[in-house]
């Protein structure tokens, strides 16, 4: 049996298309990383809704960030804002408490329920530096990562992990 060949998507965000050479891979894993305050999640919400207004479903996950509701009200300032897409096209979620509760393996069984419910083409997991903190052993993170990364290839659901940036320490995370 062979599968169809990856296809790349474009992200809807001015220039970011270009610098990627033609956007993202669908199905793969991607780290978005940075300082605080340095526009990931807005970066983040601009692809999401770009690719609602091209047709696709998109599932956003917060770890430990701000609340959803705060969250879409500074996101209505911008331009790529559409209310409509919000629960119809996008959908917003916590996956604090199975994280918190359950470790890696529970948010782990948490996006396997959400990407077979909503069958996203494109999910965010914005606050993902908390699983980094709760996960002592890099050996539990860098399984954690081989499995979503499967999850996401078989899907062909397009994953951004944002996270706070990590500095020069050595991760599992930085091998995407």
């Amino acid at each position: 049996m062979t599968s169809s060949p990856l296809k790349s998507f474009l992200t809807g965000v001015p220039g970011f298309d270009e610098v990627l050479g033609g956007g993202l891979w669908e199905g793969s894993l991607y780290l978005l990383e940075g300082l605080p305050g340095t526009g990931k999640t807005i970066l983040a919400n601009q692809i999401a809704f770009g690719r609602a207004a091209a047709g696709d479903r998109v599932l956003y996950v917060s770890l430990i960030s701000e609340s959803h509701g705060k969250l879409i009200h500074h996101l209505r300032s911008m331009a790529f804002f559409d209310e409509s897409q919000v629960g119809e096209r996008i959908t917003y979620v916590s996956g604090y408490r199975s994280l918190a509760d359950e470790g890696l393996s529970g948010l782990l069984d948490f996006l396997t329920a959400g990407m077979k419910n909503h069958r996203p083409a494109f999910l965010v997991i914005e606050g993902f530096s908390s699983a980094e903190y709760l996960t002592h052993k890099a050996l539990e993170l860098a399984q954690f990562l081989h499995q979503l990364n499967a999850m996401a290839a078989t899907m062909r659901c397009t994953t951004l992990l944002v996270t706070h940036d990590q500095g020069d320490r050595d991760h599992p995370d930085h091998t995407l």
